[in-house]
């Protein structure tokens, strides 16, 4: 342990704020937000920076396995898939104490979906008041691709002296950045009051889904490739199956696909032998990188996808025909398709043959409850079953059947 304390200290130049300034978090310091008051966690009475920015993976990787679990022990209510930077607004308003105002630049999301739940929901849960915000501005830095929201925001006797907030935004004709002032921003970085979010509806239950993680392009072929296994042998028809992803769907414009994909479904690897042209590839193709995945089931199952998502082919087997829109889009488009597909990751399907099922998803005013609701990396939407269907109200008469 005391090698391991001594290495720490050679890379690194530790920095603890209540050993560095006792004065300020000593429990007997009178607030000056309060009055004088001595309220025993006066500690900052401001705070600003530019937190890092991080997603799900990004801070398992630089923080560990564990760290993520802790972030959402010391952050109740916070979620897995949130931006790193929603931490950093939990941490600065417990810094601040009852009293006090914190202003952070974070990444566009910190007003959507998962992000804004872990952190400016929570903070505005809790009696904080956003009385400043600059939503999706481009990062100045040349080169930079990165889309940001400046966020200020005060509690306590900080928050009653708000008087109207201001909130900025980008004008999409001339791109200056405006002002104006609004009786109300709230943890959507949205000039309207809170409101609580929608909830999922029974009626939307197992209609929705992410396609499959195959993990793995060996798995996959071109039109030329496929039609060569099957001359030399009829019976690799059967498990090369038409593959879709997001990038298709979006660039083509017919939405069809341009690849097929090896698909040996939940067969054991003797019953996969059956097919050695197929296993074959399979084998030399995808795994040697599966041998290395840090996960024992995606390494010892090697010939099967990382996720099949069998719940979704299985809603999909009485069916004609699905919808399926890219999870990643910028203009969000739903296409009909035949069930009898592999779908990757990168599109979301919906289970409903009916065209007028179609019509309902593609107007104008699904649109808008998807933007609202969805969450997005720069202009982006990003399309998610739980956030942008599964709480959906259809109209009635339901357009589905």
């Amino acid at each position: 342990v005391e090698g391991l304390r001594g290495e720490l200290l050679e890379g690194q130049a530790p920095f603890h704020w209540m050993l560095e300034f006792p004065e300020v978090f000593w429990e007997g310091r009178p607030d000056p937000l309060a009055g004088g008051k001595k309220n025993r966690v006066a500690y900052f009475d401001a705070v600003v920076g530019n937190p890092p920015f991080a997603g799900k993976n990004g801070v398992i990787a630089g923080g560990g396995a564990q760290y993520l679990d802790w972030l959402k022990v010391v952050h109740p209510g916070a979620h897995g898939n949130a931006d790193l930077c929603a931490h950093f607004f939990r941490r600065a308003d417990h810094l601040l104490g009852p009293h006090g105002a914190l202003g952070l630049v974070a990444t566009n999301t910190i007003g959507q979906g998962d992000t804004r739940t872990t952190g400016l929901a929570a903070l505005v849960a809790r009696g904080g008041v956003i009385y400043d915000a600059t939503v999706d501005l481009t990062w100045p830095a040349p080169g930079a691709a990165v889309t940001v929201s400046v966020v200020h925001m005060a509690t306590g006797s900080v928050g009653k002296c708000v008087e109207e907030p201001v909130l900025r935004a980008v004008d999409a004709a001339t791109g200056r950045l405006t002002a104006r002032r609004v009786a109300v921003i709230n943890s959507r970085l949205a000039a309207r009051a809170e409101r609580a979010d929608p909830v999922g509806l029974r009626s939307n239950d197992d209609l929705s889904f992410q396609g499959s993680i195959v993990l793995g392009l060996g798995f996959t072929l071109t039109p030329e490739q496929r039609d060569a296994l099957v001359a030399r042998d009829e019976r690799n028809a059967e498990l090369t199956k038409p593959y879709l992803g997001g990038a298709e769907v979006n660039r083509n414009p017919d939405q069809g696909f341009d690849r097929y994909v090896i698909d040996f479904g939940d067969m054991t690897l003797s019953e996969a032998e059956r097919w050695p042209d197929l296993i074959g590839i399979v084998r030399d193709k995808v795994k040697p990188e599966r041998d290395k995945n840090k996960r024992e089931v995606r390494r010892k199952y090697w010939w099967k996808f990382g996720e099949r998502a069998p719940a979704l082919y299985a809603a999909l087997a009485d069916i004609s025909r699905c919808l399926v829109t890219a999870r990643v889009t910028k203009h969000l488009c739903f296409s009909t398709q035949p069930p009898d597909s592999v779908f990757s990751e990168q599109l979301i399907v919906i289970v409903a043959s009916a065209r007028s099922s179609f019509a309902t998803l593609q107007s104008r005013v699904h649109e808008r409850w998807a933007r609202a609701l969805g969450s997005s990396m720069k202009q982006d939407l990003r399309y998610t079953p739980s956030d942008c269907f599964q709480n959906f109200p259809f109209p009635s008469p339901d357009p589905r059947t």
